[in-house]
C-alpha cells in the first residue's frame, strides 16, 4: 500500500476497481455510487485542476459541499493535489463557526455550489467576482476571511436547471496530477473537533494517519463481513470520516444534496434497502428510527457501532434491543479507533467498558504529576498511536498541552486498564470532582442513581464550593409518574457505599429533578450546559430553557 492519500488509494483502485467505496441513497432513495477506481481518476483530475488554478503543497482547501459524490470526489482531489481538506458540510448555517474554520485553517480555496438552498453560498455570495456562466474558479474579496482568495463553484445540471455539471467537467477532463512533493507525515486533512466545549479545533490529520488507519482498525473491520456499513455522521469529524474505507471497506450514506423532509423516516428506508450489514448510530438517531422501525419483524441492523460517549450498562441493554452485536469504539479526532469491545451477551458487558487495545497503541494512566500509575488505577489517559495528529492548526499553546515531546497525547478522558487488558473510560477528567481533598470519578455516583427505580437518565457534575472546592450535584430525570426524592436518590448513593469509610462525603450535596438531558445529534452530553444551568438553579437565577 502507498503512503500518501493518492498512492494508497491508486493501490485499492487496481485491487478492487469495481467495488464501491460510497454509496449515496438521495430523499427519493435514488442510489447514486463510485467505485475505488472512479474515485481515483476523478479526484486526480480535480487535484490537476487545483494545482493549475494556483493552489500549492500545504495550503487549505475547504470542501463546503453535501454529503455526496461531489464531496467524495473534492475531498479527495484536495487531498491527492498536497493540499489541506477540511469538511464544512454540516456547519453551513453556523456562521460564526464558518468563519472561524477558514479563518483559522488559512484557507485559500473554497469548494461551494451555487445553490440558493446553500447557507455557504449565502453568506459569500455579495463578495464573489468575476463569476460567469461558464466560469468553474471566481476571486473573492471578504474582509472577514482575508486568506479567502478564490472559489471554485461544483455544481449540479438537474431537469431545473442547465449549469455546469461538475462531475460532467472531471469526466471529460483528461490531465491528471500525482503528488510527488507530499510526505506520509504531511498534514493531508483538517478534523473538526465537536466544540461542545467552545469553538472546534482543527486537527491536523497525516497522510499517515489514514493509511495507517487498516492497521489500527484490525480487530474491528475484519469481524464485519464484507465491509459495507451505514454511516450519517458527517465528514467533518472523526467518525465516518472517509479513512474508515482506507481499508477497502464501503460507506453507505443518505446523500444531502437535497435532505430528505424526514431524515428518520429515510434512514430506515436505506437500512431496509441497503445490504449493509453493520452501521453506526447515535442514541437520537437510533430513537428516530425507531418511531419507523417494528422491532417484532427484526432489529434495526447486525451489528451497530457507538462512539463518543462512556456506555453504561444499561445503555449496552438498550442497544441491544436494536442490534445482534453492538461495538463500543473508544477513539479521538487526536488519534483514530483506540479500543474496541464487541458485546452480544449483556451479562458479559461491564459499565464503559471500551475492550481491547487495537494493533498499534498504547495507553496509560498518569496522576496530576504525570506519573504512571498501576494497572487497575483511574487516572488520566495519555496514549500513543501509530495515528496521532501533527497538532491543531495555527494554536501551538494547545498542541503543546496535548502533544509530549515523545508522541503521546493526553487526553481529557479519565480510566485505566483493567486486569484483563481493556481499557475503562470512567468519565471526562475536566468534570472529576475534587471534594474535601478526593478526586471522586463522577461515574461512580452516577451508577447507583441511574439503577434507582424511577430514574430515568442522570448526570452528576462538580459545582464550584468555597470550602469543599467543589460540591457533587446530581441532575436526574425521572421515568413519567416517578415520585422519588431527592431523599431516595442520596439513599441510593450512600446503600452503595455502605461499608466505605467515605459514604457520607460521596453523597451528593444537591440533588435537581431536571425534564431532561438532553444530547447534540452526535449523541455527546453538553456538561458544561448542565453544569451552568445547575449552579443557576442551585443560586435561584430563573433560566430561559
Amino acid at each position: 500500500m502507498g503512503k500518501t492519500i493518492g498512492e494508497h488509494l491508486k493501490s485499492l483502485a487496481n485491487q478492487q476497481p469495481s467495488q464501491d467505496i460510497f454509496v449515496f441513497y438521495d430523499a427519493d432513495l435514488k442510489k447514486t455510487s463510485i467505485t475505488f477506481k472512479e474515485l481515483h481518476t476523478l479526484a486526480s483530475r480535480f487535484a490537476h485542476i487545483l494545482r493549475e488554478k494556483g493552489i500549492k503543497h500545504g495550503q487549505a482547501v475547504c470542501v463546503s459541499l453535501p454529503t455526496s459524490v461531489e464531496l467524495a470526489v473534492a475531498f479527495y482531489g484536495a487531498m491527492m493535489a498536497g493540499a489541506m481538506a477540511v469538511s464544512c458540510e454540516v456547519i453551513m448555517d453556523k456562521a460564526q463557526v464558518f468563519h472561524h474554520c477558514i479563518n483559522k485553517s488559512e484557507t485559500v480555496l473554497l469548494v461551494v455550489r451555487t445553490d440558493p438552498r446553500d447557507h455557504t453560498w449565502q453568506a459569500i455570495r455579495n463578495n464573489v467576482t468575476g463569476l460567469g456562466r461558464g466560469d468553474d474558479v471566481a476571486a473573492i474579496n471578504d474582509p472577514t476571511m482575508p486568506n479567502l482568495k478564490n472559489v471554485f463553484i461544483a455544481n449540479r445540471r438537474d431537469k431545473n436547471n442547465d449549469v455546469p455539471d461538475f462531475l460532467e467537467m472531471l469526466r471529460s477532463y483528461r490531465s491528471t496530477y500525482e503528488d510527488t512533493e507530499s510526505k506520509d507525515t504531511d498534514t493531508c486533512s483538517l478534523w473538526l473537533t465537536s466544540g461542545t466545549t467552545g469553538m472546534p479545533k482543527l486537527v491536523m490529520k497525516s497522510h499517515r494517519s489514514f493509511t495507517d488507519a487498516c492497521v489500527v482498525e484490525d480487530g474491528l473491520i475484519p469481524k464485519i463481513p464484507d465491509k459495507r456499513f451505514f454511516c450519517n455522521a458527517p465528514w467533518s469529524w472523526a467518525i465516518s470520516s472517509p479513512f474508515d474505507v482506507m481499508n477497502g471497506g464501503t460507506l453507505v450514506q443518505p446523500e444531502h444534496w437535497i435532505k430528505a423532509e424526514d431524515p428518520d423516516k429515510h434512514h430506515v428506508n436505506i437500512l431496509k434497502t441497503d445490504h449493509a450489514v453493520a452501521a453506526f448510530l447515535t442514541p437520537p438517531e437510533i430513537e428516530g428510527i425507531l418511531k419507523h422501525w417494528d422491532l417484532k419483524k427484526g432489529k434495526i441492523i447486525d451489528i451497530l457501532g457507538v462512539a463518543g460517549y462512556p456506555v453504561s450498562h444499561a445503555m449496552c441493554e438498550w442497544f441491544l434491543t436494536v442490534t445482534n452485536t453492538l461495538v463500543v469504539r473508544y477513539g479521538c479526532s487526536e488519534l483514530i479507533t483506540i479500543s474496541c469491545n464487541f458485546i452480544s451477551d449483556i451479562n458479559k458487558y461491564k459499565d464503559f467498558d471500551c475492550g481491547k487495545l487495537c494493533v498499534g497503541t498504547t495507553v496509560k494512566a498518569v496522576n496530576d504529576k504525570m506519573e504512571e500509575l498501576p494497572r487497575g488505577t483511574p487516572g488520566r489517559l495519555m496514549m500513543s498511536s501509530v495515528g496521532v495528529f501533527n497538532g491543531y492548526m495555527n494554536d501551538p499553546d494547545k498542541t503543546n498541552e496535548a502533544l509530549t515531546e515523545d508522541g503521546w497525547y493526553l487526553t481529557s478522558d479519565a480510566g485505566y486498564i483493567d486486569a484483563d487488558g481493556h481499557l475503562v473510560v470512567v468519565g471526562r477528567y475536566d468534570y472529576i470532582i475534587m471534594h474535601n481533598n478526593l478526586h471522586i470519578y463522577p461515574s461512580t455516583i452516577e451508577k447507583p442513581i441511574q439503577k434507582l427505580k424511577g430514574v430515568k437518565n442522570a448526570v452528576v457534575v462538580p459545582i464550584p464550593d468555597d470550602h469543599n472546592y467543589h460540591n457533587i450535584c446530581a441532575c436526574v430525570v425521572r421515568e413519567p409518574g416517578s415520585k422519588i426524592t431527592e431523599a431516595d436518590v442520596i439513599k441510593a448513593v450512600t446503600d452503595k457505599y455502605a461499608d466505605d469509610e467515605y459514604k457520607t462525603i460521596v453523597a451528593p450535596q444537591h440533588v435537581l429533578f431536571i425534564e431532561d438531558i438532553k444530547v447534540n445529534e452526535r449523541g455527546k452530553t453538553n456538561t458544561n450546559q448542565i453544569i451552568e444551568n445547575a449552579i443557576n438553579t442551585i443560586k435561584g437565577i430563573k433560566l430561559d430553557n
